[in-house]
């Protein structure tokens, strides 16, 4: 079963035998860190979840911002394997092995709940739902869920939901499954059928995803520090196209902060 332990397990093994894209990893990892700068509470402590640990496994992960220091982070994961490399490669400590549709935690515990693109790797939206209920239960009242999600109408996400996940594999495009996702309005609709209160609701992550990922390794490789840099912040300037009405077609992401 392709949402089971013993498949995310196998899938982190074959994850930490890949080259990691490092200078890509840069990008997205700074992107996911803007969101938790922007959305995190202004109080300067409590404690924060992360879902998975997949980022975290193969480069720095998420940077909590400054303000936020004082904050206790727990990552957790279904893949022991998973823990073990963002242990190794992150510098996390505060891990635990529990199911995101059935977590191993006490109701009201968490201030905040950051889940990137965690809940995307279902077979059914039904998976979502619960995961959703279960973040609501564990949250304390007036904690935070921020949230990102695989976004449908982009065509490029709306393909790879269509194509078959062997030949993607076999493409070199992925080495995990794309399971079911949700819409802007199906997912605020979720939320709210859950009891959260949706604040914010946008698109995130608008260059061209296969193109940058393919000239960053290029240019990690290549490139001087100066040209990373600027090549970094080259990509950062296709968020300028999370204003447009076009949001949602360029964005291979939804982003969400809502509140219990």
């Amino acid at each position: 079963m392709k949402t089971g332990q013993t498949y995310w397990e196998r899938a982190a093994q074959v994850l930490q035998q890949k080259q990691p894209e490092r200078l890509w990893r840069r990008h997205s990892d700074a992107l996911d860190s803007l969101l938790l700068d922007r959305w995190l509470p202004k109080e300067p402590s409590g404690l924060l979840l992360k879902t998975d640990m997949y980022d975290e496994s193969l480069g720095a992960g998420i940077t909590l911002p400054a303000r936020a220091s004082a904050w206790t982070a727990v990552g957790m994961d279904i893949a022991t394997d998973m823990l073990h490399a963002a242990r190794r490669v992150a510098g996390w400590h505060r891990l635990a092995t529990t199911d995101i549709r059935q977590l191993g935690f006490a109701g009201d515990s968490f201030d905040a709940i950051f889940s990137n693109s965690t809940l995307d790797h279902f077979s059914s939206v039904n998976h979502i739902g619960r995961s959703l209920k279960e973040c609501f239960r564990i949250l304390k009242p007036g904690g935070r869920l921020i949230l990102t999600l695989d976004n449908p109408l982009n065509p490029v996400i709306a393909l790879l939901q269509i194509l078959p996940y062997r030949l993607l594999v076999k493409l070199g495009i992925t080495t995990f499954y794309y399971g079911k996702t949700l819409g802007p309005g199906r997912l605020g609709q979720l939320l709210a059928d859950t009891g959260f209160n949706v604040h914010h609701l946008e698109a995130v992550l608008h260059c061209p995803r296969i193109l940058a990922i393919l000239a960053s390794r290029i240019i990690d490789s290549r490139a001087p520090d100066t040209g990373k840099e600027r090549f970094l912040s080259a990509l950062k300037q296709f968020e300028k196209l999370g204003r447009l009405p076009t949001c949602f077609l360029t964005g291979y992401f939804i982003a969400v902060c809502c509140r219990k």
